[in-house]
């Protein structure tokens, strides 16, 4: 099983980080910060908080950009889902993936100050829609189940289900965590039935055939660990 993660307001509460953003920038004499920010947004094009910064003042200083940018930027630290955090690390590094829709420079910055990189196989930042992304990803572990979870439900509609055949999606809303703990626990045992299955192919023709054969693995109650 492998965990695809939107990141934006799934893993990061990327809400708060416009607060602070807000913050910062009139902390230090800026004004009309959320009109600028609603007008760089109105363009449709993503995000871009060094493009963002220089919007507001072009004449700053190499220096002082890069201060600047770093006392934002930071603040990422502090605005982890840590429910979800801890999922990851509980899944394991090679079974989690990010699919995140932003400016590559600055969603990866904001990862890499904000839960590391040791949580996640890969990052896969696009500008449009996930669908390329996500298929790609369903077809490298074709024969393995794939979650999805995204808080956006336009990018859930326009995935290829005919194309991800093992692919499960999770819409992150106010019961996103716990529906996604249950798809997660519900392919763990999937996978565990499998496996015993698979055990007991293997046993079967070593079994003489004058003794009677040990029960089938769905027969047989098994505790799966939770998540939770």
């Amino acid at each position: 099983m492998k965990v695809i993660f939107d990141f934006d307001d799934v893993i990061f509460n990327a809400k708060q980080f416009k607060r602070e953003l807000f913050w910062v920038l009139e902390s230090h004499g800026y004004v009309d910060v959320s009109q600028l920010y609603e007008k760089a947004r109105s363009s449709g094009e993503p995000f871009s908080l060094r493009a963002f910064i220089k919007a507001i003042d072009g004449t700053l200083s190499e220096d002082s950009f890069a201060s600047l940018y770093e006392t934002i930027i930071q603040k990422s630290k502090h605005l982890v889902n840590e429910e979800i955090f801890r999922l990851m690390k509980s899944l394991g590094k090679d079974n989690c993936y990010i699919v995140t829709n932003g400016v590559e420079e600055f969603q990866l910055d904001k990862i890499r100050r904000s839960i590391g990189e040791d949580s996640y196989r890969e990052v896969i930042v696009v500008s449009g829609d996930k669908r390329e992304a996500i298929t790609m990803l369903c077809k490298r572990h074709g024969d393995e189940e794939v979650i999805f979870v995204d808080d956006k439900i336009a990018f859930l509609n326009a995935l290829d289900f005919e194309q991800c055949k093992n692919l499960k999606t999770v819409l992150f809303n106010e019961h996103g965590f716990g529906n996604l703990v249950a798809e997660i626990e519900a392919s763990q045992r999937g996978e565990a039935q499998l496996e015993e299955e698979e055990a007991f192919k293997k046993r079967r023709p070593k079994l003489d055939s004058g003794h009677t054969s040990p029960p089938s693995p769905h027969e047989v109650n098994h505790p799966i660990m939770g998540l939770r």
